[in-house]
């Protein structure tokens, strides 16, 4: 559904004070801003990127952003001040929807899918240490 709706996606990820979580999922997952801790943010950088995203909304053929912050990036600019921002700012142009993802990031319960693939790695492992 993401791709048919003009949507700006604001996600807050672990990391403490090292900004390589946020700066690497920002690499893999195209984002658009990664707001790190090493690099101090100030109001005039989020309006500057507020405006490339409702530019590219309103003239290029981009549908989604992706706004990637440090859990420690910023005291003052939270993952709530950004989303109420992009929300006010963004008003006719694209909806936001935020996640912080916290410790979900370390996994949680396995599935069934996940205890499986276990099991087959295992016996897998187990033939080739016999052979």
């Amino acid at each position: 559904a993401q791709g048919t709706k003009r949507r700006v996606f604001i996600v807050e990820t672990m990391g403490g004070f090292c900004g390589y979580l946020a700066t690497m999922a920002g690499l893999a997952g195209g984002a658009d801003a990664a707001y790190i801790f090493e690099e101090q943010l100030k109001m005039k950088d989020l309006m500057r990127d507020l405006e490339i995203m409702a530019h590219k909304m309103d003239h290029g053929n981009v549908f989604r952003g992706l706004i990637l912050r440090n859990e420690k990036s910023s005291d003052n600019y939270d993952t709530d001040f950004l989303y109420r921002l992009y929300s006010e700012e963004g008003k006719g142009r694209f909806t936001v929807r935020q996640n912080i993802l916290g410790h979900m990031q370390q996994g949680g319960w396995p599935s069934p899918f996940d205890r499986n693939v276990a099991t087959k790695m295992a016996a897998k492992t187990v033939t080739w240490l016999q052979e």
